[in-house]
């Protein structure tokens, strides 16, 4: 089995492209990389000692030049099939490349937005829906990143098509938890707009002996800024944010040593032409952290989280509730019951087992 891997689209996507590779060593078939060098580079480390061929596209040429040695590539080498592990911008150069005679399966993030069709709200709008619309036919299976993603796609839609689920992340990490020192991370960028942080910030008033961390970056445009003032005002001295982008080398050291997730979600996330549900059409970046490192994670009701992080997972609508839960946590036996039951879990989702899927479906 021949397979060709395409992302020249989003260098945060690169736990994908580990996936299939994975996946592809574990099944015994030839995979091709065809991507960039700065989301080769963050993939890299993971994936050297796997078998995998790769072509980069060079830093003077185009993408519609690249895509269209790709799809001369895709001619000339017999693949079996390939996938497109983003569909997100570069959208004319994407839709002018179209192999023929050959399997195409596209990675779906965000299920409500192609499926129902995007919010218009300018004129480019309309071009990206026309642009998901050829996709969605052009395909010959999709793949999604979560059983919530396919279930509200099975119940909502009649699609024909076969629909794969593989997870955004598989790969695991290790902490570096230490005696009876507790961290709260709230992951990802500061965004009024995606989540909310009154709760977190409460919840940090009530806990002063405890840190907490805003890993991400705030973003201007989402009153990110507005969040951190707030902490400020407040004289949150047990609160640590960061005021510019946090590297993946930073953002990996903060949670090695966190042991518990918090995320206030905007549960109907509307933003450009994007209208997504968190939890069933759309998944939150936090339970994929939950699962590479085997922490519990606090959420506001209404989301729904992964099936395979129940044992860790604590939904709170209100302060109160919010305060027994962490009191809940903070208790070092109950924490330690807690993880174990959860690495547990854990394991019944696995790229071995994924792979002996993949092969079926396929």
């Amino acid at each position: 089995m021949k397979i060709a891997i395409i992302e020249i689209d989003n260098p945060n996507h690169h736990s994908l492209i580990f996936n299939w590779v994975t996946l592809c060593n574990i099944n015994g078939w030839d995979l091709t990389l065809y991507t960039t060098k700065p989301i080769y580079d963050n993939v890299y480390v993971s994936i050297q000692n796997l078998s995998h061929n790769v072509v980069l596209k060079s830093e003077d040429e185009s993408n519609f030049t690249f895509l269209r040695q790709i799809q001369k590539f895709l001619r000339i080498d017999s693949f079996d099939f390939v996938i497109l592990l983003t569909l997100q911008t570069h959208i004319l150069e994407l839709i002018l490349f179209n192999p023929k005679n050959i399997k195409i399966g596209i990675t779906i993030h965000n299920a409500k937005t192609w499926f129902s069709g995007n919010r218009i709200r300018k004129p480019s709008h309309i071009l990206k829906r026309i642009f998901r619309k050829i996709w969605l036919k052009r395909a010959s299976f999709y793949i999604v990143n979560s059983p919530n993603m396919k279930n509200y796609i099975d119940q909502k839609y009649k699609i024909k098509k076969g629909i794969f689920t593989m997870p955004f992340l598989l790969k695991r990490s290790k902490t570096k938890q230490v005696g009876n020192n507790f961290k709260v991370v709230c992951p990802g960028m500061i965004s009024a707009v995606r989540k909310k942080y009154d709760s977190f910030i409460e919840l940090a008033k009530s806990f002063k002996n405890i840190e907490f961390v805003l890993l991400g970056a705030p973003n201007k445009n989402e009153g990110g800024f507005d969040v951190i003032e707030n902490i400020k005002i407040n004289n949150l001295d047990n609160i640590r944010y960061f005021e510019s982008f946090v590297d993946a080398k930073i953002f990996n050291q903060e949670m090695q040593t966190a042991t518990i997730l918090f995320s206030e979600l905007n549960i109907n996330y509307k933003n450009s032409d994007f209208d997504e549900i968190y939890g069933t059409s759309k998944d939150s970046g936090v339970s994929y952290l939950m699962y590479e490192y085997s922490i519990p994670g606090i959420f506001n009701n209404g989301f729904v989280n992964l099936s395979y992080l129940s044992s860790g997972t604590f939904y709170f609508n209100s302060n109160e509730q919010l305060i027994k839960i962490m009191n809940t946590l903070l208790n070092v036996q109950t924490y330690k019951e807690i993880t174990k039951s959860l690495r547990t879990q854990i394991c019944e989702v696995s790229i071995e087992n994924i792979s002996k899927d993949f092969a079926k479906f396929i």
